[in-house]
């Protein structure tokens, strides 16, 4: 239930924000209710998820390497998975699993949405003050990032099925369909995806600090024993992905294959595909 109300307020935020570039296209004389917008919202949300799914088609060379890599280093650290949790777990004490469970806080699915939000809501204050719309904008691109990573996480979950470190099961316990979730985790796939759209966004110190609060949420995941570090790593990752594809595709002069749904007149739906140069 709780990720319906966030994949609902998701759309119902970033509704107006997008359906104000189809209402300039569509003309003035179209309706600019509540219904439209909601329906372009969710549309472009739809679109967006597709666009993700199909990624695997537009890869380049230099992105499949960096994938061909990227499992490569995931599949070591799951022969390597008992030892780093040996490890973590014997350089820890109980003050240290304390500021870790604090930190691991920050990546829950709530706290992360309403930290969200409020910079949303300072963007707005922000383009009513001055006309800059660069955080509203991020911030929209964050909260989609986030409920898209976590939709994604939360089925990789289920199909693969991985018990915790703390049930006691083993490193390399998988039963598809399982109500075992580890594999991978989602506070860094959460944490991450809006650090990437943020990092991509901003210059300065804000990828750093971004990232490195993201960081610490993943790390804090193998301190308080819940995740093996391939899980960390893998939803780390995958919030990366999601975030900067999702940045780069909102930004202005956008390029590439894009595939999207559409209603016909006749009630039916259809899928487009469009190449933007």
């Amino acid at each position: 239930m709780g990720r319906t109300g966030v994949l609902f307020l998701a759309l119902l935020l970033t509704g107006p924000h997008i359906s104000a570039a189809d209402q300039e296209q569509a003309g003035p004389s179209e309706d600019a209710g509540g219904p439209i917008w909601l329906a372009r919202g969710a549309q472009a949300f739809a679109a967006d998820g597709l666009y993700l799914l199909t990624a695997p088609l537009r890869l380049d060379r230099e992105t499949a390497v960096l994938a061909g890599g990227l499992t490569l280093g995931v599949a070591g650290l799951l022969l390597a998975d008992r030892e780093i949790r040996e490890r973590v777990q014997a350089a820890t004490g109980s003050t240290g699993r304390d500021v870790a469970d604090g930190v691991s806080t920050a990546g829950d699915v709530s706290v992360l949405f309403g930290v969200n939000a409020a910079l949303l809501v300072l963007g707005l204050a922000e383009q009513q003050a001055t006309g800059e719309t660069r955080l509203r904008d991020a911030s929209l691109v964050a909260l989609e990032a986030h409920v898209y990573s976590a939709l994604f996480t939360a089925g990789l979950k289920r199909l693969t099925g991985r018990a915790r470190p703390s049930a006691g099961k083993g490193a390399h316990h998988f039963d598809p369909f399982d109500p075992d979730d580890a594999f991978p985790s989602g506070h860094a796939s959460r944490a991450f995806a809006v650090a990437a759209v943020f990092a991509d966004r901003y210059g300065g110190p804000v990828p750093v600090l971004a990232y490195g609060a993201a960081g610490l949420v993943a790390a804090s995941r193998l301190v308080v024993d819940e995740h093996w570090a391939s899980d960390v790593v893998l939803g780390a990752a995958l919030g990366i992905v999601v975030g900067r594809a999702l940045s780069r595709r909102h930004a202005e002069g956008r390029r590439g294959l894009d595939f999207f749904p559409f209603v016909t007149t006749d009630g039916g739906v259809a899928v487009a595909a469009a190449v933007r140069f």
